[in-house]
Protein backbone atom coordinates (compact mmCIF):
# COMPACT_ATOMS: atom_id res chain seq x y z
CA UNK A 1 0.00 0.00 0.00
CA UNK A 2 2.80 2.20 0.95
CA UNK A 3 4.42 1.32 -2.15
CA UNK A 4 1.10 2.29 -4.06
CA UNK A 5 1.15 5.82 -2.54
CA UNK A 6 4.39 6.75 -3.44
CA UNK A 7 3.90 5.83 -6.94
CA UNK A 8 0.70 7.85 -6.78
CA UNK A 9 2.69 10.75 -5.10
CA UNK A 10 4.82 10.55 -8.42
CA UNK A 11 2.58 10.89 -10.76
CA UNK A 12 0.18 13.66 -9.38
CA UNK A 13 3.51 15.76 -9.42
CA UNK A 14 4.47 14.86 -13.25
CA UNK A 15 0.82 16.12 -13.94
CA UNK A 16 0.69 19.09 -11.88
CA UNK A 17 4.26 20.24 -13.52
CA UNK A 18 3.30 18.71 -16.92
CA UNK A 19 -0.27 20.96 -17.13
CA UNK A 20 1.62 23.76 -15.38
CA UNK A 21 4.03 23.82 -18.00
CA UNK A 22 2.23 23.60 -20.68
CA UNK A 23 -0.18 26.25 -19.88
CA UNK A 24 2.85 29.03 -19.56
CA UNK A 25 3.40 31.41 -22.46
CA UNK A 26 4.40 29.73 -25.65
CA UNK A 27 4.20 32.82 -27.49
CA UNK A 28 8.04 33.07 -28.60
CA UNK A 29 8.26 30.61 -31.76
CA UNK A 30 10.53 27.98 -31.83
CA UNK A 31 12.26 25.97 -34.09
CA UNK A 32 14.47 22.43 -34.39
CA UNK A 33 17.88 23.11 -32.21
CA UNK A 34 16.65 26.84 -31.41
CA UNK A 35 16.49 27.59 -27.77
CA UNK A 36 15.64 30.41 -25.58
CA UNK A 37 17.43 31.64 -22.21
CA UNK A 38 15.91 34.05 -19.12
CA UNK A 39 18.89 35.17 -17.64
CA UNK A 40 22.08 36.96 -18.56
CA UNK A 41 23.54 34.76 -15.33
CA UNK A 42 25.16 31.76 -17.05
CA UNK A 43 28.18 33.51 -16.86
CA UNK A 44 29.95 35.99 -15.27
CA UNK A 45 32.81 38.17 -16.48
CA UNK A 46 33.24 35.25 -18.67
CA UNK A 47 33.89 32.74 -15.51
CA UNK A 48 32.77 29.45 -15.88
CA UNK A 49 30.38 28.15 -13.07
CA UNK A 50 31.70 25.23 -10.86
CA UNK A 51 29.19 24.30 -8.73
CA UNK A 52 25.41 24.15 -10.25
CA UNK A 53 22.17 23.68 -8.24
CA UNK A 54 19.73 21.59 -10.89
CA UNK A 55 16.47 22.04 -10.10
CA UNK A 56 14.30 19.51 -12.70
CA UNK A 57 15.88 15.94 -13.07
CA UNK A 58 15.67 16.76 -16.90
CA UNK A 59 17.94 19.23 -16.65
CA UNK A 60 20.66 16.64 -15.15
CA UNK A 61 20.28 14.69 -19.05
CA UNK A 62 22.33 17.09 -20.41
CA UNK A 63 24.83 17.54 -18.14
CA UNK A 64 24.78 13.76 -18.24
CA UNK A 65 26.04 13.86 -21.91
CA UNK A 66 28.51 16.02 -21.36
CA UNK A 67 30.33 14.43 -18.28
CA UNK A 68 29.76 17.18 -16.48
CA UNK A 69 27.44 15.84 -13.49
CA UNK A 70 30.45 16.44 -11.02
CA UNK A 71 29.78 19.81 -11.18
CA UNK A 72 26.13 19.69 -9.64
CA UNK A 73 25.97 20.42 -5.84
CA UNK A 74 22.33 20.61 -5.45
CA UNK A 75 19.25 18.83 -6.73
CA UNK A 76 15.69 18.56 -6.01
CA UNK A 77 13.27 15.77 -4.96
CA UNK A 78 15.96 12.45 -5.07
CA UNK A 79 13.02 10.58 -5.27
CA UNK A 80 12.22 11.94 -8.90
CA UNK A 81 15.45 11.07 -10.04
CA UNK A 82 16.45 8.58 -12.04
CA UNK A 83 19.86 9.22 -12.25
CA UNK A 84 22.30 6.21 -10.29
CA UNK A 85 25.05 8.72 -9.83
CA UNK A 86 23.10 11.73 -8.63
CA UNK A 87 21.43 9.73 -6.19
CA UNK A 88 24.49 7.68 -4.77
CA UNK A 89 25.89 11.04 -4.33
CA UNK A 90 22.86 12.58 -2.58
CA UNK A 91 22.92 9.63 -0.59
CA UNK A 92 25.86 9.73 0.83
CA UNK A 93 25.62 13.70 1.13
CA UNK A 94 27.89 14.86 -1.46
CA UNK A 95 24.66 16.45 -3.23
CA UNK A 96 22.65 18.12 -1.36
CA UNK A 97 18.49 17.68 -1.81
CA UNK A 98 17.23 20.97 -1.50
CA UNK A 99 13.47 20.07 -1.51
CA UNK A 100 10.58 20.08 -4.60
CA UNK A 101 8.43 22.27 -5.72
CA UNK A 102 7.26 24.82 -3.25
CA UNK A 103 9.25 23.14 -0.66
CA UNK A 104 12.44 23.84 -1.75
CA UNK A 105 14.78 24.96 0.78
CA UNK A 106 16.87 28.48 0.93
CA UNK A 107 19.07 27.65 3.78
CA UNK A 108 19.33 24.24 2.05
CA UNK A 109 20.92 25.98 -0.86
CA UNK A 110 23.15 28.33 1.45
CA UNK A 111 24.58 24.70 2.60
CA UNK A 112 25.26 23.54 -1.39
CA UNK A 113 26.67 26.92 -2.23
CA UNK A 114 25.99 26.86 -5.82
CA UNK A 115 27.85 29.37 -8.48
CA UNK A 116 24.37 29.07 -10.65
CA UNK A 117 21.27 27.90 -10.35
CA UNK A 118 19.39 26.22 -13.06
CA UNK A 119 15.46 25.74 -12.93
CA UNK A 120 12.29 26.10 -14.98
CA UNK A 121 10.15 29.46 -14.27
CA UNK A 122 7.22 29.16 -11.62
CA UNK A 123 5.26 32.28 -11.46
CA UNK A 124 3.80 31.10 -8.75
CA UNK A 125 6.85 31.29 -6.82
CA UNK A 126 7.54 34.80 -8.39
CA UNK A 127 8.56 35.90 -5.02
CA UNK A 128 10.91 32.84 -4.25
CA UNK A 129 13.07 33.74 -7.06
CA UNK A 130 13.15 37.22 -6.18
CA UNK A 131 13.89 36.27 -2.89
CA UNK A 132 17.27 33.90 -4.05
CA UNK A 133 18.42 36.81 -5.85
CA UNK A 134 18.11 39.22 -3.59
CA UNK A 135 20.46 36.86 -0.93
CA UNK A 136 23.19 36.92 -4.05
CA UNK A 137 22.36 33.66 -5.62
CA UNK A 138 22.38 33.16 -9.51
CA UNK A 139 19.60 31.94 -10.86
CA UNK A 140 18.81 30.83 -15.26
CA UNK A 141 15.50 29.69 -16.03
CA UNK A 142 15.24 27.28 -18.91
CA UNK A 143 12.49 26.88 -21.38
CA UNK A 144 13.19 23.33 -23.00
CA UNK A 145 9.70 22.06 -22.05
CA UNK A 146 8.20 24.75 -24.61
CA UNK A 147 9.57 22.99 -27.40
CA UNK A 148 7.07 21.50 -29.78
CA UNK A 149 9.86 19.24 -31.71
CA UNK A 150 12.17 17.08 -29.83
CA UNK A 151 15.08 18.05 -31.67
CA UNK A 152 14.30 21.80 -30.07
CA UNK A 153 14.33 20.09 -26.84
CA UNK A 154 17.76 18.75 -27.60
CA UNK A 155 18.96 21.50 -29.09
CA UNK A 156 19.40 23.26 -25.19
CA UNK A 157 22.56 20.52 -24.90
CA UNK A 158 24.23 23.25 -26.33
CA UNK A 159 23.38 25.72 -24.16
CA UNK A 160 24.85 23.20 -21.54
CA UNK A 161 27.98 23.07 -23.36
CA UNK A 162 28.52 26.64 -22.85
CA UNK A 163 27.64 26.65 -19.48
CA UNK A 164 30.57 23.62 -18.44
CA UNK A 165 32.73 24.45 -21.37
CA UNK A 166 32.20 22.15 -23.44
CA UNK A 167 30.34 23.67 -26.95
CA UNK A 168 32.45 21.49 -29.11
CA UNK A 169 31.26 18.18 -27.16
CA UNK A 170 27.52 19.42 -26.96
CA UNK A 171 27.64 20.57 -30.80
CA UNK A 172 28.62 17.37 -31.64
CA UNK A 173 26.45 15.54 -29.70
CA UNK A 174 23.13 17.40 -31.11
CA UNK A 175 25.08 16.78 -34.63
CA UNK A 176 24.79 13.27 -34.21
CA UNK A 177 21.54 12.66 -32.15
CA UNK A 178 19.76 14.83 -34.97
CA UNK A 179 21.12 13.12 -37.77
CA UNK A 180 19.79 10.03 -36.30
CA UNK A 181 16.47 11.64 -35.13
CA UNK A 182 16.23 12.65 -39.24
CA UNK A 183 17.19 9.66 -40.57
CA UNK A 184 14.94 7.62 -38.45
CA UNK A 185 11.98 10.33 -39.66
CA UNK A 186 12.61 10.04 -43.37
CA UNK A 187 12.68 6.03 -43.21
CA UNK A 188 10.16 4.66 -45.74
CA UNK A 189 7.64 3.42 -43.56
CA UNK A 190 3.68 1.36 -44.19
CA UNK A 191 1.07 3.79 -45.58
CA UNK A 192 -1.41 2.64 -43.02
CA UNK A 193 -0.84 5.03 -39.88
CA UNK A 194 -1.75 3.65 -36.53
CA UNK A 195 -4.34 5.87 -34.64
CA UNK A 196 -2.37 6.70 -31.25
CA UNK A 197 -3.90 7.37 -27.77
CA UNK A 198 -1.55 8.34 -25.17
CA UNK A 199 -2.46 8.47 -20.97
CA UNK A 200 -4.80 7.48 -18.25
CA UNK A 201 -7.21 8.69 -16.45
CA UNK A 202 -6.06 11.07 -13.25
CA UNK A 203 -8.33 12.16 -10.49
CA UNK A 204 -11.77 11.65 -12.71
CA UNK A 205 -9.65 13.70 -15.86
CA UNK A 206 -7.69 12.71 -18.71
CA UNK A 207 -4.93 15.18 -19.88
CA UNK A 208 -4.33 15.19 -23.34
CA UNK A 209 -1.55 17.37 -24.96
CA UNK A 210 -2.26 19.44 -28.09
CA UNK A 211 -1.69 18.13 -31.78
CA UNK A 212 1.15 20.44 -32.17
CA UNK A 213 3.20 19.62 -29.24
CA UNK A 214 5.63 17.64 -28.50
CA UNK A 215 4.35 14.09 -27.93
CA UNK A 216 2.17 14.95 -30.98
CA UNK A 217 5.42 15.33 -33.25
CA UNK A 218 7.16 12.32 -32.52
CA UNK A 219 3.81 10.32 -33.10
CA UNK A 220 4.20 11.86 -36.35
CA UNK A 221 7.37 11.13 -37.29
CA UNK A 222 7.34 7.70 -36.34
CA UNK A 223 4.72 7.52 -38.48
CA UNK A 224 1.14 7.12 -36.46
CA UNK A 225 -1.32 9.25 -36.48
CA UNK A 226 -2.28 10.91 -33.19
CA UNK A 227 -5.92 10.95 -31.84
CA UNK A 228 -5.56 14.81 -31.86
CA UNK A 229 -3.44 15.03 -34.82
CA UNK A 230 -5.66 17.98 -36.08
CA UNK A 231 -5.75 20.33 -32.82
CA UNK A 232 -3.81 22.82 -33.48
CA UNK A 233 -2.43 24.16 -30.00
CA UNK A 234 0.27 22.77 -28.02
CA UNK A 235 -0.97 22.87 -25.09
CA UNK A 236 -2.15 20.35 -22.71
CA UNK A 237 -5.88 19.77 -22.08
CA UNK A 238 -8.26 17.70 -19.72
CA UNK A 239 -11.38 15.13 -20.93
CA UNK A 240 -13.82 13.27 -19.26
CA UNK A 241 -13.44 9.51 -19.36
CA UNK A 242 -16.50 9.39 -21.87
CA UNK A 243 -14.94 12.15 -24.61
CA UNK A 244 -11.83 10.31 -24.61
CA UNK A 245 -13.88 6.93 -25.23
CA UNK A 246 -15.43 8.95 -28.27
CA UNK A 247 -11.91 9.76 -29.69
CA UNK A 248 -10.06 7.16 -28.74
CA UNK A 249 -11.89 3.77 -28.64
CA UNK A 250 -10.72 2.47 -31.83
CA UNK A 251 -7.25 3.58 -31.63
CA UNK A 252 -4.63 1.33 -32.72
CA UNK A 253 -2.06 1.85 -30.02
CA UNK A 254 -2.03 3.16 -26.21
CA UNK A 255 1.40 4.86 -25.21
CA UNK A 256 1.42 6.70 -21.88
CA UNK A 257 0.64 5.07 -18.36
CA UNK A 258 1.94 6.22 -15.72
CA UNK A 259 3.60 3.77 -13.86
CA UNK A 260 1.37 1.15 -14.92
CA UNK A 261 3.20 -2.58 -15.71
CA UNK A 262 0.59 -4.87 -16.79
CA UNK A 263 -3.22 -5.11 -18.38
CA UNK A 264 -4.33 -6.48 -15.11
CA UNK A 265 -2.86 -3.61 -12.90
CA UNK A 266 -4.62 -0.98 -15.82
CA UNK A 267 -7.91 -3.21 -16.05
CA UNK A 268 -7.93 -3.15 -11.58
CA UNK A 269 -7.69 0.90 -11.31
CA UNK A 270 -10.95 1.14 -13.65
CA UNK A 271 -12.77 -1.66 -15.56
CA UNK A 272 -13.68 0.79 -18.21
CA UNK A 273 -10.03 1.03 -19.69
CA UNK A 274 -11.12 -2.63 -21.11
CA UNK A 275 -13.69 -1.10 -23.46
CA UNK A 276 -10.49 0.53 -25.85
CA UNK A 277 -9.65 -1.49 -28.57
CA UNK A 278 -5.69 -1.31 -27.51
CA UNK A 279 -6.45 -2.66 -24.48
CA UNK A 280 -8.67 -5.84 -26.44
CA UNK A 281 -5.91 -6.13 -29.14
CA UNK A 282 -2.82 -6.18 -26.29
CA UNK A 283 -1.16 -2.97 -28.05
CA UNK A 284 -0.57 -0.85 -25.36
CA UNK A 285 3.01 0.07 -24.51
CA UNK A 286 4.44 2.23 -21.31
CA UNK A 287 7.39 4.30 -21.40
CA UNK A 288 8.50 2.96 -18.12
CA UNK A 289 10.97 0.43 -19.10
CA UNK A 290 13.64 2.26 -17.27
CA UNK A 291 12.25 2.93 -13.69
CA UNK A 292 13.93 2.61 -10.47
CA UNK A 293 12.53 1.69 -6.85
CA UNK A 294 11.24 5.15 -6.07
CA UNK A 295 9.51 5.71 -9.26
CA UNK A 296 12.06 7.53 -11.43
CA UNK A 297 11.69 7.34 -14.74
CA UNK A 298 14.41 7.65 -17.20
CA UNK A 299 12.24 8.54 -19.89
CA UNK A 300 11.84 11.40 -18.59
CA UNK A 301 15.72 12.42 -18.22
CA UNK A 302 17.63 10.65 -20.71
CA UNK A 303 15.02 10.45 -23.32
CA UNK A 304 15.14 14.26 -23.46
CA UNK A 305 18.66 13.86 -24.99
CA UNK A 306 17.89 10.79 -27.11
CA UNK A 307 14.85 11.25 -28.86
CA UNK A 308 16.24 9.77 -31.58
CA UNK A 309 15.85 6.61 -29.27
CA UNK A 310 12.34 7.35 -28.01
CA UNK A 311 11.34 7.56 -32.08
CA UNK A 312 12.91 4.25 -33.09
CA UNK A 313 11.28 2.80 -30.14
CA UNK A 314 7.86 4.24 -31.24
CA UNK A 315 8.52 3.37 -35.11
CA UNK A 316 8.70 -0.61 -33.85
CA UNK A 317 5.73 -0.11 -31.77
CA UNK A 318 3.77 1.56 -34.61
CA UNK A 319 5.43 -0.67 -37.15
CA UNK A 320 6.12 -3.68 -35.55
CA UNK A 321 6.45 -5.67 -38.77
CA UNK A 322 10.07 -3.80 -39.69
CA UNK A 323 11.90 -5.67 -36.97
CA UNK A 324 10.32 -8.50 -35.44
CA UNK A 325 13.34 -8.44 -33.34
CA UNK A 326 13.91 -5.21 -32.15
CA UNK A 327 14.28 -4.44 -28.12
CA UNK A 328 12.91 -1.62 -26.99
CA UNK A 329 14.92 0.99 -25.06
CA UNK A 330 12.62 3.25 -23.19
CA UNK A 331 9.25 1.31 -23.71
CA UNK A 332 7.47 -1.84 -22.54
CA UNK A 333 4.80 -3.95 -24.39
CA UNK A 334 2.53 -4.50 -21.37
CA UNK A 335 0.96 -8.25 -21.26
Amino acid sequence: MFKMKEQIGLFIALIHLSIFLSTLSCNANSNKGNHRIKSDNKRENNILPKRLAVLSSTHLAYLDALDALDMVCAISGKKYIHNEYIIEKTEKKEIVDVGFGSNISIEKLIEAKPDLIIAYESAQQAAFWERLEALGFKVSFLYEYLEPHPLGKLGWIKWFGEIVGKEHKANKYYQEAASSYDSLTNLPKPSIKPKVLINMLWNGQWFLAGGQSYIAQLIKDAGGEYILSSDSSRKSKAYSFESILSKGIEADKWIHLNQIKSLNELKSLDPRYTHFKAYKSKEVYNNNRQSNNNGGIGFWENGTIEPHIILEDLIHIFHPELDTNYQFVYYQHLK
